[in-house]
């Protein structure tokens, strides 16, 4: 089993969660679902930008492009979550960041933990 995984969505506190198992499961399969969705929600957004902001396209007004900015700004947290669960797992002998430590009471259970970090919402907050 490896280190404790970080799933992609946080507690209603915003506090990132963990998933200790075996990759397999319920949860762990959730998650890689949710990841798939984001990353693909993410890349249709960049290609929505991307016309958006095209030479000739239309002018949009600064409401639009400061919602486009958000969810831009949304979509790549997202993704650096992503990147940063599955970086995680990867194996690597000389990791540079080290992840908590948690003990897996059974080894044939998946176990949910969070820890306090800030959250996504309370950085866009300041944006």
């Amino acid at each position: 089993m490896q280190g404790p995984r970080l799933l992609p969505w946080a507690t209603a506190e915003g506090k990132p969660c963990y998933l200790s198992s075996d990759g397999r499961g319920y949860l762990a399969t959730l998650a890689d679902n949710i990841e798939s969705v984001r990353l693909g929600m993410g890349a249709e957004l960049l290609e929505y930008a991307r016309d958006t902001t095209a030479p000739g396209a239309k002018i949009l007004s600064a409401t639009e492009y400061r919602w486009l900015a958000r969810r831009l700004t949304e979509a790549l947290s997202d993704a650096l979550r992503v990147a940063d669960s599955r970086g995680q797992r990867l194996p690597s002998p000389q990791r540079k960041r080290k992840r908590p430590k948690v003990s897996d009471s059974t080894n044939n259970s998946s176990e949910l933990h969070c820890w306090s970090y800030p959250s996504p919402e309370s950085i866009h907050a300041i944006l």
